[in-house]
């Protein structure tokens, strides 16, 4: 069963930018006055279910001019992204923003196989007679017989040894582009020795399942953040030696851009623990754990009460305490079952379509409190090495 919701609030004031100012030949379209322009400043040039702008004379190069009746012309309407659920984006210049919109655009996530769309609607302004424009959104439910996929195409699971027939898989990390995986410093800094970090795999529903259902793909590189001291700045890039192939079930997460608010106070994780294991030990699937944010000295308080030897290992790799500005702490019952590496995220940056990693475990030794690495700070030194 579908729905159709038109958003009625008008988007030109949002989307309209400053053009220099140019001459233009003045066209008609059905008797409204419109301007003779190249089709990415017309932005309902977009919209697949209104009718095709009428050409004009003009063209430049081999380029044809439409007649655009638009209320505001834009700069380029080729940067504008449609979220099947939740509006209309811009690309802008931004290396994680601009990211998470191609993402956004060309993957495809879980909201399009439940039959969301979104597209670009026009309505007639009558006292300006110009087209503003809104947009259209359908919702649905999933094909029958859909297969669910993953419901962490994000998550990487990490291999230590020299083969594929010796190797355990111990650690998680985050997809986040088709060349690299963000996880934690510790865990992944040794390449050398009988367990090397040598493979990540992608698309791992079940651990005890044939793995010629999983992505496998060789380590080329650790890319360590040059600040790790201990457990602070805890933060490495694992790049692969081949691309990785995105499908239902492997998918990029977006970084948070660092000009962005975003809200981390309630987020998810995958766990593949139960809580009386350790920490080569895992579940056959992994389930996702839901977290509620700490404050620094709520975490602090939390870690220090317990009994021996836990104060102890924590102050050993946090002797500062809980950094505010770089680390997260979440806490209930089950964030103790994590994985090294593990990712934080959030599914309400830019869309619910996708989601956003905000977090990289960093320490745990104790159920009922987690404390990660904030991804946000890093984004700069990420985008640096991910797309320079």
């Amino acid at each position: 069963m579908y729905k159709l919701l038109i958003f009625t609030s008008f988007l030109s004031v949002i989307c309209a930018v400053d053009l220099e100012k140019d001459d233009l030949a003045v066209c008609d379209w059905e008797g409204v006055k419109g301007k003779c322009v190249s089709p990415h400043r017309c932005l309902t040039s977009l919209g697949e279910r209104e009718p095709k702008h009428p050409t004009c004379s003009e063209k430049k190069g081999e380029e044809s001019f439409i007649c655009c009746t638009d209320c505001e012309l834009v700069k380029n309407a080729s940067n504008a992204v449609l979220s099947p659920t939740s509006g209309l984006y811009w690309k802008d210049g931004r290396k994680a923003w601009d990211q998470c919109l191609q993402y956004l655009q060309e993957l495809p996530l879980e909201c399009r196989l439940d039959g969301f769309y979104a597209g670009i609607s026009r309505h007639l302004d009558e006292e300006k007679q110009c087209h503003q424009y809104g947009l259209w959104a359908i919702g649905g439910a999933p094909s029958p017989g859909k297969i669910p996929p993953s419901q962490h195409p994000y998550e990487a699971v990490m291999g230590f040894g020299k083969d594929l027939e010796s190797v355990s898989w111990l650690t998680s990390g985050t997809i986040i582009s088709d060349r690299f995986i963000l996880t934690s410093a510790h865990g992944h800094i040794t390449s050398k020795g009988e367990h090397p970090l040598k493979y990540a795999a992608l698309g791992v529903k079940n651990r005890t399942e044939d793995k010629k259902n999983w992505q496998i793909i060789g380590v080329k590189k650790v890319h360590q953040h040059p600040k790790v001291e201990e457990r602070y700045n805890d933060l490495a890039l694992i790049e692969l030696e081949t691309p990785i192939v995105f499908n239902k079930d492997v998918l990029p997460a977006c970084l948070p851009d660092p000009s962005e608010v975003v809200n981390v106070t309630v987020a998810s994780a995958p766990s593949w623990k139960e809580s009386d294991m350790d920490f080569t030990t895992f579940t056959d699937t992994a389930k996702i754990v839901k977290l509620t944010q700490l404050s620094a000295s709520e975490c602090d308080e939390k870690i220090t009460e317990q009994e021996l030897p836990i104060p102890v290992f924590y102050n050993a790799f946090l002797p500062n305490g809980i950094d505010d500005n770089t680390q997260l702490c979440y806490g209930n019952k089950d964030t103790c079952l994590h994985t090294i590496g593990s990712p934080v995220v959030v599914d309400r940056y830019i869309s619910w379509c996708v989601s956003t990693v905000v977090g990289v475990s960093a320490y745990s030794d104790t159920c009922g409190v987690s404390v990660y690495t904030r991804v946000q700070p890093y984004v700069q030194w990420i985008t640096d090495i991910v797309w320079p």
